[in-house]
């Protein structure tokens, strides 16, 4: 009966997962918790739902449950890590990205995360060391080499910062985040026809976003550009 109730909820599962109507997919997955309350994967299901969905109370609450069925799996650590700091609850964070990394210190989804954390706290250079270590593993990924040009960036190392923004860009000229952090540090040292360049691509790419075409109009105001 327990096998039949648990083939059931991942039956829910799998359909909650193709659904696109949210209220239906929740409705799939409660009725997975129902079947099936003490399995990891549904109550994770179900909790990055509500993780996605800024329900964090919720999410943690289900992310939890299914900890307690297996307190070494890394990749719910991780995700508690996700909800605290969503709710900016640093400390509990930490500790939640702390304990992931531990139990797969190759993890460079965690040490992103814990990055963002210490970055959060001003702590830069355990937030560099992260980063360091998550590019080490996952060098084609452009999230931590972005964020660690941003981190350069902020503590006045331009130069290290542009150093990793061209790395990305090597290999993705249309990368939105290190378009725009590439324009700011020109507009930074008044070189506003680069910064021009970057922005003019990132209005091309996104040509209904308010703020980058704001930006767009205030650097060719400061360069007297018409």
């Amino acid at each position: 009966l327990a096998d039949d109730k648990l083939q059931l909820a991942e039956a829910h599962v799998i359909r909650g997962n193709l659904e696109d109507d949210k209220e239906k997919q929740l409705a799939d997955y409660n009725t997975a918790v129902e079947l099936a309350p003490a399995d990891k994967d549904v109550r994770r299901t179900r909790g990055l739902y509500y993780l996605l969905n800024d329900d964090y109370e919720k999410a943690r609450a289900d992310i939890d449950a299914a900890i307690e069925e297996d307190p070494e799996d890394a990749s719910l650590q991780e995700a508690l890590g996700m909800a605290f700091m969503m709710e900016e609850k640093l400390d509990e964070a930490q500790k939640a990205f702390d304990k992931a990394i531990e139990l797969e210190p190759e993890s460079s989804g965690a040490l992103l995360q814990r990055a963002r954390v210490l970055a959060m706290r001003e702590n830069q250079d355990g937030a560099i060391a992260d980063l360091d270590k998550a590019i080490e593993l996952a060098p084609n990924s452009a999230i931590p080499l972005v964020l660690r040009a941003r981190i350069h960036q902020q503590a006045g190392n331009t130069e290290k910062a542009e150093a990793d923004l061209e790395t990305v860009l090597r290999q993705d000229p249309d990368n939105a985040p290190a378009l725009e952090l590439r324009g700011l540090i020109a507009a930074d040292r008044a070189d506003y026809a680069t910064a021009i360049r970057d922005f003019r691509r990132l209005v091309a790419a996104n040509p209904e976003d308010p703020v980058v075409v704001s930006q767009l109009a205030l650097l060719y105001l400061a360069a007297k550009q018409p």
